[in-house]
């Protein structure tokens, strides 16, 4: 039975090898070319905002429709500046964002007790290349800004937002770009700043960015440092330089209120709402007039199109819950997809119905997958299969083209 065994297993390597030695030269060198061209033209592929909503709709049906967790907010309220508040008075759609209202808001929401108050607003400075002490066009309510910054972070932590900027994209450095809390001089232990910047991909979670001068946090780390610095390092722990991938919560699943609602409500309610819980303040309007034109700081993700606050909330979650995940180091990965399609390219050079072809790249398909679900549920890395689904595709598509 052995002998048997080992004959009909010799005979099918013989006709396999026969099979493919019986290619042309010009049919490997195709492959061959296919697979570099493949490899390379699949990422960029994976870059492409035409096929940015198919991938983060993938991502999001991987890590969320087969987690054991079922994540929700925890910590997080928003905010939201909405048109009501945006195109009325006194805002009256005026940008920058009138600080006297932003102070008026915050000073509002500090009644209710919560632990950390976050400004999702871009306070970059209007004349960036004035110094401190040089007179401004909104030094009044620049100053009531900054004078409740100052009383309310002696009971709590408020995060300002700021954004940075390329120096040298040909380098990836970035400089951090002048805000007007620069020359507020605030108490670094009590009040953060963090960028608001954020990754082309979206599912990336923005840590730590090392710019000219200093490290500076993401807006969602400054926001997770004054609450618990370990989940943030746990999170920035074998990243390989590179950004951790973090699971998304659907925007209606967080508690929001709009800016209107807070200055409305009296301190008891706002202790029910907010007492000991993080407040993320964002902008939620039209960029034309109410209900009028596209929204302002709007954004694809894997949960839909979204405003940056949300974006932001998510980021927080992810670290406080431990959902962040390290991606595969880019050479392992790179070894993978040309391995999987070299041997596909081979089977597929093999003479046996189209069919029997569809049904092994399906297989091959269903490997990656099962190996990018171990390696996240147990390694906690993340494989990106959506390349070497591209890549597997290609061959199968080149060989009936070819056939």
């Amino acid at each position: 039975m052995r002998d048997e065994i080992r004959h009909c297993v010799r005979h099918f390597l013989a006709v396999v090898f026969r099979q493919l030695r019986d290619h042309s030269l010009r049919h490997w060198l195709i492959v061959i070319a296919i697979l570099g061209i493949g490899t390379y033209g699949g990422h960029k592929l994976g870059e492409w905002n035409g096929w940015i909503n198919l991938r983060y709709r993938l991502y999001q049906s991987f890590l969320g429709h087969l987690s054991v967790k079922n994540p929700r907010p925890k910590r997080s309220v928003l905010v939201l500046i909405t048109d009501n508040e945006f195109w009325a008075p006194p805002l009256s759609g005026r940008s920058p964002l009138k600080r006297d209202y932003l102070a008026n808001l915050i000073r509002k929401l500090d009644t209710g007790n919560p632990q950390v108050i976050a400004l999702d607003v871009d306070l970059s400075a209007t004349l960036p290349d004035n110094k401190c002490g040089e007179p401004g066009p909104y030094d009044v309510e620049n100053n009531q800004l900054f004078e409740a910054v100052r009383d309310i972070s002696k009971e709590r932590t408020v995060v300002l937002a700021r954004t940075v900027a390329f120096s040298d994209p040909s380098t990836n450095s970035y400089y951090s770009v002048p805000a007007i809390s620069d020359c507020a001089g605030f108490d670094s232990k009590k009040v953060h700043t963090g960028y608001i910047t954020l990754p082309p991909d979206i599912r990336r979670v923005p840590l730590v960015l090392p710019t000219k001068g200093q490290n500076i946090d993401s807006f969602a780390s400054a926001i997770v440092r004054s609450i618990d610095e370990h989940s943030l390092d746990e999170a920035q722990r074998n990243t390989h330089d590179a950004l951790p991938y973090g699971t998304f919560i659907q925007p209606q699943q967080f508690t929001q209120y709009s800016a209107r609602d807070v200055l409305n409500s009296d301190e008891s309610s706002l202790k029910d709402s907010f007492e000991c819980r993080t407040v993320i303040i964002g902008g939620a309007w039209h960029l034309f007039g109410s209900q009028r034109g596209p929204e302002n700081d709007f954004h694809r993700s894997p949960v839909g199109s979204i405003y940056g606050a949300f974006i932001h909330a998510n980021y927080v979650e992810a670290l406080l819950d431990s959902r962040t995940y390290t991606p595969m180091r880019e050479p392992v990965a790179i070894g993978i997809e040309v391995l999987c399609s070299a041997i596909l390219a081979l089977v597929l050079s093999l003479r046996f119905k189209l069919r029997w072809k569809l049904l092994l790249a399906s297989f091959v398909s269903l490997t990656l997958i099962t190996l990018s679900y171990i390696s996240w549920q147990n390694l906690g890395i993340f494989f990106d299969f959506f390349v070497p689904e591209v890549l597997l595709v290609a061959h199968v598509v080149f060989e009936r083209i070819k056939g």
